[in-house]
């Protein structure tokens, strides 16, 4: 019994090895799955940046109210508020919103705000700070999916 490849399917396949047709074609469809790849990526970073930038936004929305408007009696609400209306829309429920409000003497000591520091006046300060899970588009290796946002701004009061 002869082989399958004979003499005559030998030249078959050493015709169709050296057959060049279509190779450009096969090329192209890998270069440009590796670019689309490359652009998804792209976009997918610059999503991320972009909405980092309207928590820090909104934070500096917050940071700007809390020293135009110098919360009375220690009540943050009004500056959370101020954060919640200028951050975007959160479409994961993940924002985390938080504003403290505590007093530091000037050599660096925190202290309670009705205590008095030895050498100089306390500063009252009010800390912003606004956190969101952002979801990419892609699974990046090295990664974590989703990648946590964090913003955050002091701002001295007196």
């Amino acid at each position: 019994m002869m082989g399958f490849l004979n003499g005559r399917g030998r030249s078959l396949v050493a015709a169709i090895w050296r057959c060049r047709r279509g190779t450009a074609t096969v090329e192209m469809a890998f270069a440009l799955s590796f670019l689309a790849l490359l652009v998804l990526g792209v976009f997918d970073q610059g999503s991320k940046i972009n909405r980092n930038m309207q928590l820090a936004n909104a934070v500096r929305a917050g940071a700007q109210y809390a020293m135009v408007r110098k919360p009375v009696q220690g009540d943050l609400s009004q500056i959370v508020i101020a954060i919640s209306n200028t951050a975007p829309y959160d479409e994961t429920g993940t924002q985390q919103i938080s504003a403290t409000m505590f007093c530091e003497c000037p050599d660096g000591t925190v202290v309670a705000c009705n205590g008095t520091c030895i050498g100089g006046d306390r500063g009252a300060y009010v800390r912003i700070t606004l956190q969101e899970d952002y979801t990419t588009l892609l699974t990046y290796p090295g990664l974590d999916n989703p990648i946590r946002l964090e913003n955050e701004a002091t701002v001295r009061l007196n």
